[in-house]
Order: structure tokens, then sequence, then C-alpha cells
């Protein structure tokens, strides 16, 4: 009879190792996959340090500021080929419960690598069914990032990022360079029919633009000036020039002056 999954945790507790060569011996996948998300999320909640140096370790490339969500991606992208990295999941996980410790003592019945060896043979069972099962890798990052969420919130003061910004962050860096090219070309075609308009050729600098705007203006307000200056028809017609017989007149008035 299976347990229910928190009583299962809590049970698991009580002995780890015992219960987890148990499911390994049975075949039991589900029992293993619960002990080992129980296991993982302790350790990256509480000693990430130590999941950030595996990884490194092992060639994948992980900073020390990475975020939990990053972190298991990392360990899950590399679970099903990456035999260095499940040997020190499974050195962590027995670090994590006392055992590489307890079995340094020479009285012991078995050492502690053993012991190491057995913890890796039920952590490659999870890789392989990433690699049989559709679902099963995505299943096991949620869950996983679950129990991560749930021991963060216990912690309160917990100062890690749950989940990795940089891909919205890089996509918001694309908007913005994108609108500043846009808007780059824009002014730069203004710029051009500028110029086309005032009649100078292709390549023209801003100095020459500007230079062409201030002649342009220019001659256009001289053109004003002119138009007003010059009489027009109705003018001319409205001021007669004087006839023969009013000079006539002006000059016998002045002489009888």
């Amino acid at each position: 009879m299976r347990l229910p999954k928190k009583a299962k945790m809590i049970y698991l507790k009580h002995d780890f190792y015992s219960n987890f060569t148990d499911g390994v011996k049975s075949g039991d996948t589900d029992l293993i996959r619960d002990m080992v998300i129980n296991e993982i999320s302790d350790i990256i909640v509480y000693k990430p340090e130590k999941v950030i140096e595996l990884l490194n370790t092992v060639g994948v490339k992980t900073p020390v500021n990475t975020s939990d969500e990053r972190m298991v991606k990392n360990i899950t992208a590399n679970l099903n080929d990456n035999r260095k990295l499940v040997k020190g999941i499974a050195f962590l996980i027995a670090d994590n419960n006392g055992i590489v410790k307890e079995q340094k003592n020479p009285r012991k019945s078995h050492n502690w690598i053993r012991s190491v060896d057995k913890i890796t043979e039920g952590v490659e069972t999870i890789g392989f069914n990433f690699n049989t099962k559709a679902r099963a890798k995505v299943e096991f990052e949620q869950e996983l990032m679950d129990a991560i969420k749930t021991k963060s919130d216990s912690l309160g003061d917990r100062k890690r990022r749950h989940t990795d910004n940089s891909g919205k962050n890089f996509l918001i860096f694309l908007l913005i360079i994108g609108a500043g090219i846009g808007i780059y070309f824009f002014i730069k075609h203004r710029r051009k029919v500028a110029a086309k308009e005032m009649g100078i050729e292709g390549g023209a600098n801003e100095a020459n633009i500007a230079e062409a705007s201030t002649a342009k203006t220019a001659q256009e307000a001289r053109g004003a000036t002119e138009s007003s200056a010059t009489p027009t028809p109705s003018s001319v017609e409205a001021v007669p020039a004087s006839t023969p017989l009013q000079t006539d007149i002006t000059n016998g008035t002045n002489a009888g002056q």
C-alpha cells in the first residue's frame, strides 16, 4: 500500500537511506522521484552554493547569483547524460543526510562510497525517465520548483530569486534598441526629403541643410518684399497720368500768377 505524499515525506525523514534503497530495490520510481525532489529542494534552498559549485565542476556553467529556476533547469537539462552530475547530486544528498560523515567511521559494516553509489543508481532512474516519458522532465521541474518555493517561504528573508528574468530583460532590451533604430532611420529619411526639396544633392550634412533652409527662407522673404513694392494693374488705373488739357490749365494758372 502506497503512502499519501505528505505522509511519505514525513516517513522519509525518519531514515532516508533505508527507504531510498528499498525504493531502488523494488523499482518504485515514484518513491525515488519524490525523495530526490525533496532532497534537491532542501539543498537548493539551504545550501545553494554547493549546487552551484557542483554544476560548474561538472561543466555546466552557472553564475553564483543564479536563480532557483536556473539551477533547476541546469540540473534537469543534464541529468540524463551527465554521469558526473548524477554522481555529484547523489553525493550531496548523502552528505545532506549525514551519510558521508557517518560512514567515515571504519567500524561501520559498509562504507559511505557504497551508499553514494546506491543513491546514484536511484537518481539515474529519473534521468532515464526524461528520455522515455514526454512530460517527465517538465513535471519534475514543476514539482521541484513548488517544493523550493514552499521551503523558501518558511525562511522569510531568503534573498535568492525563484525565477530567472534574464530572458524578459533581454526582450525589453531588444525592443528599446529596435525603437531607437527605427527613430534614427525615420529622422534620416526626413532629412533626405528636406534636402531634396531644397535642391541639395544626396549626402548633405546637417550644416548644408540648415544653410540651404536659411537661404530659402531669405529668398522667400525678398520675393515677398519685391511683390509688395511693385504696383499692381489696379493701382496704375486708380492714378491716371495727367492729360494735355490738365497740363495747359496748370500752366495757364501758373502764368497768371
